[in-house]
């Protein structure tokens, strides 16, 4: 009879323990994100979701901050909106903290808020990491996860688009330099016009040869006449 206590009590003992080691584990958060790459002035989200929670109630977290890949807090990628997903879930601020409370049915897991972020113009290359702080699941039964802190990340790509337009503005220096070239020919033009009046030129002169020997003999023959005439 003693042994037969001794092992009732022993196993009360063992399904008290298991059941206090569920209980504590009352749940996870989970994050999903809908881009890993984006480039200036896009849009994305991400989706926060609770898991594994013995009757899921509240989800808190106390910060979310944007860092890039030095650490350095980034203003290059900011918060859009914050939007809780489905009619059971409701979002307030205490105490500095943001809280989503659960009115649902009993669950052990939801997708809780959605967060939606704007890339910048002015965004530089690289990883930028998304940071929620202090991040905590409570039950219905009034048990705590504190799950602390939990990351995600996406690249930021630089687009070509203006390195394309400085090629593009090479363009009107060449049309440019087409159009000096066409004054050029005309000018050549016109020296070559210019260069067929030579052969007229050269018959004036002949002309006036002529007419100066034709004198030359005229005069020559008057000069005999009056030297012979008497004779």
């Amino acid at each position: 009879m003693k042994k037969i206590l001794i092992s009732l009590l022993t196993l009360i003992f063992i399904i008290s323990i298991t059941i206090s080691v569920n209980a504590a584990s009352t749940g996870s958060v989970k994050i999903i994100q809908n881009k890993e790459t984006v480039k200036a002035g896009d849009e994305f989200s991400i989706v926060l979701k609770a898991e594994d929670s013995n009757y899921l109630n509240v989800v808190e977290y106390s910060g979310l901050t944007i860092t890039d890949e030095s650490g350095n807090v980034s203003t290059d990628i900011t918060v859009k909106s914050i939007d809780t997903i489905g009619d059971n879930w409701s979002k307030m601020n205490n105490e500095g903290k943001t809280n989503f409370v659960y009115s649902g049915e009993k669950t052990t897991s939801q997708e809780v808020c959605k967060i939606t972020f704007t890339v910048g113009d002015s965004i530089i290359a690289g990883t930028y990491t998304i940071n929620i702080e202090g991040i905590k699941v409570y039950s219905a039964k009034d048990e705590e996860t504190d799950i602390g802190k939990n990351t995600v990340s996406v690249k930021a790509v630089v687009d070509d688009t203006t390195a394309g337009n400085k090629d593009n503005t090479t363009t009107p220096s060449n049309t440019s330099n087409s159009g000096n070239k066409s004054t050029v020919s005309s000018k050549s033009n016109n020296t070559t016009k210019k260069t067929t009046k030579l052969p007229q030129t050269g018959i004036g002169s002949a002309s006036i040869i002529i007419i100066i020997t034709l004198g030359a003999i005229g005069i020559a023959s008057y000069v005999s006449y009056r030297k012979y005439k008497n004779i």
